[in-house]
């Protein structure tokens, strides 16, 4: 995975391992970034909407299981 601060080995591809960590680093990513920056949008083509959804998604789907 790659993020602001560089790559970040998330473990064994599809693990619940992997999963886990991919959490912990979104949501550090996220708490780390001022909520106006975030509204503000991505600086470049990536549409932070989606990713944000998607990663609560998966944040929910986690703790379901």
């Amino acid at each position: 995975m790659t993020i602001d601060w560089g790559d970040i080995d998330l473990g064994k591809y599809n693990s619940p391992e992997s999963w886990r960590q991919y959490a912990e680093v979104i949501a550090d990513w996220t708490a780390g970034h001022a909520a106006d920056e975030i509204a503000a949008g991505p600086r470049s083509n990536t549409n932070a909407s989606d990713i944000f959804h998607v990663a609560v998604s998966f944040c929910a789907w986690l703790s379901r299981n």
